[in-house]
């Protein structure tokens, strides 16, 4: 079908309070009712038509497309993440509109998700159906992981939309990812005024995860019927959490069913068709196609058929179908950390043995790899090896024995460290890996965990490192490193000098990584 069956309406809705969105209406040049898609960004509608043509080819619906408030071509003051009036003025507007069937869909990746959530189940947004990829959710626990700001993402992407017209990259001054070091060397306020940049919504990022002022962005359910959910993450998405804690929230407090596909990609490669990060390729099977699954999904509503959940399993190049999430068919084993830098099945010493960790302000470890937003090089996501790292003496690594044959880790990771610090504030940081034939230590996720101190009697904690799909091969170690900081994915204590922290490890204080090894039956 070529484009000349196509029709590009440009439109204005009026809100409430007087500001004209920009809007597009793209459609198929015929006089049927159909049904409406929305997709509300604030990234520049007009640099998405391409795809939304394909939507209306493809799959014969209205696609709406709409600036945010004081985006682009939209008037205004962007006010990020209150999109809710803005959102239920334009589906009134929709509803008035001569070719809607009264079927409304929207589509909601990373952001667009979040204006999704904060509609939803309300009388005068009735929706049919939401898919959204790597969503933005509870707003709080998506910037943060473990009370910590997702650093890498949050900087850039505040100075990019700070005004109405993004910044380019080549604009924003001095160059990627030098400018990441200026807030090791001075306080975030101080780095936003050297550098000139807009602060709103920095400000509001680096007011610590302990500000109320995030309650203000809490997600409600309504009481009105639910859309059809289809909720899809990705391994390597930084954030995973967020489409993790969405799908638990939305069974728990909205009691539906959604559908869940976790897939090998990178945040923005599920929407670019992705086929392979760093030196994996995935093969046929895990190169994503976000129409085709899209256009399934649809399907899958009209003829009303059961949840789908399923994973990918990377370096295997396959999928397995689930019952659930977390997967049912899981043995939950524990690793232990033990003397001489071992990963153990079993605590090994009686007593226990104290290790510290120096913190250098000024020589943070550097992220490489896992879950990182794909902005510039080198900070760029996927399973990169971490062996550059194995002479940092901030870094404590535990080593397990040779794998005895094949497994598969498939579900969620935790580590249960007992710590303890003289600062005020220290960061836990762990990570796991798995080291091959050729020796490369290849990232399979990461956490970290905020800590108030100071604390003088050691204290159990949990570092939430998601969840992961991964086929280990004998003979191939895990290996779990402890730190203090992954940077710039995270930002840094707040305190600029030497931080001294522990842990600890011993029968009455075990420190442990739980693994979830897959039965696929």
């Amino acid at each position: 079908m070529s484009n000349m069956n196509l029709k590009e309406i440009p439109s204005k809705v009026r809100t409430r309070d007087g500001i004209d969105l920009a809007t597009i209406v793209v459609m198929l040049d015929k006089k049927e009712k159909i049904p409406a898609m929305l997709i509300r960004t604030p990234y520049n509608a007009v640099k998405i038509l391409g795809i939304a043509k394909t939507l209306v080819q493809e799959l014969n619906l209205g696609v709406v497309l709409q600036d945010c408030r004081g985006r682009f071509d939209s008037n205004g003051t962007f006010r990020v993440f209150q999109e809710k009036e803005d959102t239920l003025d334009t589906i009134a507007w929709i509803k008035q509109q001569d070719w809607f069937n009264d079927d409304l869909h929207i589509f909601g990746a990373s952001y667009l998700g979040y204006i999704a959530l904060e509609v939803l189940g309300l009388k005068n947004a009735p929706m049919k159906s939401v898919f959204a990829p790597t969503i933005l959710g509870n707003i709080k626990d998506s910037i943060h992981r473990g009370d910590v700001l997702q650093l890498h993402w949050a900087l850039p992407w505040a100075i990019m939309i700070a005004k109405q017209k993004q910044y380019p990259w080549s604009e924003v001054g001095g160059s990627w990812p030098e400018n990441y070091d200026i807030t090791i060397k001075q306080s975030y306020k101080k780095a936003l005024e050297i550098l000139g940049w807009p602060d709103h919504i920095w400000q509001l990022f680096t007011s610590g995860a302990d500000n109320p002022l995030w309650n203000e962005f809490n997600l409600v359910i309504g009481s009105d019927p639910l859309p059809k959910f289809c909720l899809v993450g990705a391994w390597y998405d930084f954030l995973l959490n967020s489409t993790l804690s969405t799908y638990e929230w939305l069974v728990k407090k909205g009691n539906i069913k959604p559908d869940l596909i976790i897939g090998p990609w990178s945040h923005n490669g599920y929407l670019a068709s992705q086929a392979g990060i760093e030196s994996w390729e995935f093969g046929k099977a895990g190169k994503s196609n976000f129409i085709e699954d899209l256009r399934d999904f649809l399907l899958r509503i009209d003829q009303k058929s059961p949840q789908v959940i399923k994973a990918f399993i990377l370096r295997t190049n396959k999928w397995v179908n689930l019952n659930s999430w977390p997967p049912e068919n899981v043995i939950t084993e524990k690793r232990y950390l033990a003397p001489s830098n071992q990963l153990s099945k079993e605590i090994v010493n009686e007593e226990e043995i104290e290790l510290g960790i120096i913190a250098d302000y000024s020589n943070p470890v550097p992220s490489l790899g896992g879950m990182l937003w794909e902005s510039f090089d080198p900070i760029t996501p996927g399973p990169v090896d971490q062996s550059p790292l194995r002479n940092r003496k901030d870094i404590l690594r535990f080593i397990s024995k040779p794998q005895e044959h094949d497994s598969c880790l498939l579900g969620p990771i935790k580590v249960i460290l007992w710590v303890k610090t003289k600062s005020p504030e220290a960061h836990f940081t762990a990570k796991l890996n798995f080291i091959d034939s050729d020796d490369k230590e290849i990232i399979i996720q990461e956490g970290i965990q905020r800590v108030t101190g100071p604390l003088e009697n050691f204290q159990e904690i949990t570092i939430d490192l998601l969840a992961t799909g991964i086929a280990l091969k004998k003979n191939e170690k895990l290996s779990l490193e402890i730190s203090w900081s992954n940077y710039p994915k995270y930002s840094l204590p707040q305190i600029q000098n030497t931080i001294n922290q522990s842990i600890a490890f011993g029968k009455t204080m075990s420190s442990y990584v739980i693994l979830p090894f897959f039965e696929n039956e």
